[in-house]
C-alpha cells in the first residue's frame, strides 16, 4: 500500500513536472520496487532524453531488457553504451558479460580485452574475463586472471568478487572442498 501511495504521488508529480529528473528518478525507483520493467524502461529512456550523459541508466535499460528476455535489445543498448562512452570500461565489461552468457565467445574476449586496456587490473573485468576462460575450459587462464583480481582487490567488495570467481572455478573443476574453503575465506 505504501508503494501504491508513493507511486500515485510520484506519478502525479511526473505529469506535472515531466522534465524534472529527480522526480523521474524517484518514479523509476518506485517502478523497480513494483517490478514494473516496462515502466522502468520508459522512465530510464525519459531521463536519458533529458540528460544523455547518464550512462549508468544505459546499464539499467539493458538489464531491464534482458530481464524481459529480450537479449537483442539488451545488446543494442550495451553496444550503444560502448559506442557513446568508449573509455568507460564498464560498458565493455557489461557487453562482454552478455556476449559470454549468449555463447559469443570471440566477441566476449574482444570486449574483455578492451575493458582491460582501459582499466588494467580492474577486479570486475578480470573476474568477468576469468568466467569466460572458465566457460571455455581454460582453467589455468581463469586461475591466472582470478589471482590478478585478488592481488588487485583494494576493497572488501573487490576481494569478494575475486574469491567468488575462485570458488566457482573450483566447483567447475569438481573440487567442492576447495570451493567451500574459498567461499568461507
Amino acid at each position: 500500500q505504501d508503494y501504491q501511495r508513493a507511486f500515485a504521488v510520484l506519478d502525479m508529480l511526473a505529469q506535472m513536472y515531466p522534465d524534472d529528473i529527480t522526480v523521474q528518478q524517484q518514479l523509476m525507483r518506485i517502478n523497480a520496487g513494483r517490478d514494473d520493467k516496462d515502466a522502468v524502461i520508459a522512465t530510464a529512456e525519459k531521463i536519458l532524453e533529458l540528460d544523455p550523459t547518464r550512462s549508468e541508466l544505459m546499464v539499467t535499460l539493458a538489464q531491464m531488457h534482458e530481464a524481459k528476455g529480450d537479449a537483442k535489445k539488451a545488446f543494442a543498448v550495451y553496444e550503444d553504451y560502448a559506442e557513446k562512452y568508449p573509455t568507460e570500461a564498464r560498458a565493455h565489461r557489461n557487453l562482454a558479460n552478455l556476449h559470454r552468457r549468449t555463447g559469443a565467445h570471440a566477441a566476449a574476449r574482444a570486449a574483455d580485452e578492451k575493458a582491460l586496456l582501459l582499466t588494467p587490473g580492474d577486479v570486475e573485468t578480470l573476474a568477468e574475463f576469468a568466467a569466460l576462460e572458465r566457460q571455455l575450459g581454460d582453467f589455468a587462464a581463469a586461475e591466472q586472471k582470478l589471482q590478478q583480481a585478488l592481488a588487485a582487490a583494494r576493497t572488501p567488495e573487490g576481494r569478494a568478487i575475486a574469491l567468488q570467481g575462485q570458488s566457482e572455478l573450483h566447483e567447475v573443476r569438481g573440487d567442492l572442498r576447495a570451493a567451500i574453503e574459498v567461499s568461507e575465506a
